[in-house]
């Protein structure tokens, strides 16, 4: 720990700069069916989990068991996805970037003593896509 502060490292896709269209589609389109598969597992872990549900089994003879147990000892809990956590978050930057772009090129239309907020604005808004890219909410 440095400075009694908690650092946590965070992957970062990867660039996809200069690969083929299909390929970039393919890689976007794992990430959003990952993410996908993440809602489907925390929705039965709410669902499911921490509600009183007892289960049958053959291992059991019977008897029956909290469901609760069965989540703990298979490891079923919410589960942790980093580098689509990281997929995603350079995609909301990727589209915050573009909005300050977008500003920066339309500055030359607007009146000379609104360019300075026009700055600003784009500045907070590459500050908050680089936030995302460290995994931080802004």
């Amino acid at each position: 720990m440095k400075n009694n502060e908690l650092t946590e490292v965070k992957p970062v896709m990867p660039s996809l700069e200069g690969l083929p269209q299909e390929v970039i589609e393919y890689v976007l389109g794992l990430v959003a069916e990952n993410a996908a598969l993440r809602v489907v597992v925390d929705g039965v872990n709410s669902e499911l989990y921490g509600q009183g549900f007892d289960v049958l089994g053959w291992h059991l003879n019977g008897e029956t068991e909290p469901l609760d147990n069965w989540f703990t000892d298979n490891g079923w809990g919410t589960p942790e996805t980093p580098v689509t956590d990281a997929a995603i978050a350079e995609i909301k930057a990727q589209g915050v970037d573009g909005f300050a772009d977008h500003m920066q090129s339309e500055k030359p239309f607007w009146e000379p003593e609104d360019w300075a907020m026009m700055d600003l604005a784009a500045e907070e808004a590459y500050k908050f896509a680089a936030n995302l890219r460290a995994g931080r909410k802004g």
